[in-house]
């Protein structure tokens, strides 16, 4: 929106796309204090105070600052597909590392024969495991994410 005040004082706040035409006032009207008459697309006129030029600069300026906005908006919009992807990735990573971690637990072989070993992994369980949690921790740490070690917790 761009603010006009007419020769009587009032203040008009009009959308750019609303603006038909503008025209610089004559001598006479100038005069009289009006420097531009501004004819809407509805067909009213405003005899503004602002010159043409004036007005054609807050038009222009309005338009630079809507073309940054949606430069701004564009980018953002971007940011938060990125985002989207690396959440997507990351939660089907997890989950696979989730499902790999239970079925450890159910391939494990409970094995009383040993003290301290209550159970025997199978090999090809044990691998699934590791690779899960591996591509998991691989991503965090390629996307920036390092949890404290393990000191800095509890430390």
């Amino acid at each position: 929106m761009i603010r006009l005040i007419d020769i009587n004082g009032l203040t008009h706040y009009l959308a750019p796309q609303s603006i038909a035409s503008i025209v610089e006032a004559g001598a006479s009207s100038q005069w009289h204090g009006i420097r531009a008459y501004v004819r809407t697309t509805n067909g009213k006129t405003i005899e503004a105070r602002e010159t043409a030029d004036q007005i054609a600069t807050m038009i222009a300026a309005g338009a630079e600052k809507l073309i940054a906005l949606q430069a701004e908006i564009d980018a953002h919009e971007i940011a938060n597909g990125n985002l989207f992807a690396l959440v997507n990735e990351l939660r089907e990573l997890l989950q696979d590392a989730k499902r790999a971690l239970s079925e450890l637990q159910l391939a494990a072989i409970p094995d009383e024969s040993t003290e301290g070993v209550p159970a025997i992994i199978p090999p090809e369980a044990f691998r699934k495991f590791v690779d899960a949690h591996a591509r998991l921790c691989f991503l965090m740490h390629q996307r920036g994410h390092n949890p404290a070690q393990e000191g800095q917790r509890n430390g």
